[in-house]
C-alpha cells in the first residue's frame, strides 16, 4: 500500500513539474528580450525582440526572432560552442567505435555489429559536418 502511494506522489510531482515548466517556457515566448550587441535587428539595429510564433513544428538551434520596433523576422547564427560540442560528441563516438573494433575488452558482453559501426560512423560524420557549418558561420 505504501509503495502505491509513493509512486502516485512521484507521478503527481513529475506531472506538476512538467506543467510548471511548460507554462514557464510558453510565458518566455511572449516576453520582451534584449539581444547581445551585434545580434540586433538587421534593419533598424534594435536590440529588443521576442521569439517569433508559428514555428512549433520546426527543429531549430536558435529560434527566429521578431523585432519589436519594425516587426521584422530574423534569425541569428548559433553560437560557436555548439559546433565544438558537436566535435566532442563525434570524437567520443569514434573513439568508442574504434575501441570496440580494435581493442575490444574480453569481459565486455556487448559488441557493435558492422551495422552499428556504420551507423556510428554516419552519425559522427553528420556531427562533424554540422559542427563545421556552425563554426564557419554558414548555418
Amino acid at each position: 500500500m505504501d509503495n502505491n502511494l509513493l509512486g502516485l506522489a512521484a507521478v503527481a510531482a513529475v506531472s506538476l513539474l512538467a506543467l510548471i515548466s511548460f507554462a514557464w517556457f510558453r510565458y518566455r515566448e511572449r516576453c520582451e528580450r534584449r539581444a547581445a550587441p551585434g545580434q540586433g535587428c538587421p534593419d533598424c539595429g534594435s536590440l529588443r525582440f521576442r521569439i517569433a510564433t508559428g514555428q512549433e513544428n520546426e527543429i531549430v538551434v536558435s529560434p527566429r526572432r521578431q523585432c519589436l520596433e519594425c516587426l521584422r523576422l530574423y534569425s541569428v547564427p548559433p553560437p560557436r560552442w555548439e559546433g565544438l560540442v558537436a566535435y566532442t560528441i563525434a570524437a567520443i563516438l569514434l573513439a568508442a567505435m574504434l575501441l570496440d573494433w580494435f581493442a575490444h575488452p574480453k569481459d565486455m558482453p556487448i559488441t557493435f555489429s558492422w551495422y552499428g559501426r556504420l551507423a556510428i560512423l554516419s552519425l559522427a560524420g553528420a556531427l562533424i559536418y554540422g559542427g563545421n557549418r556552425v563554426i564557419r558561420g554558414k548555418s
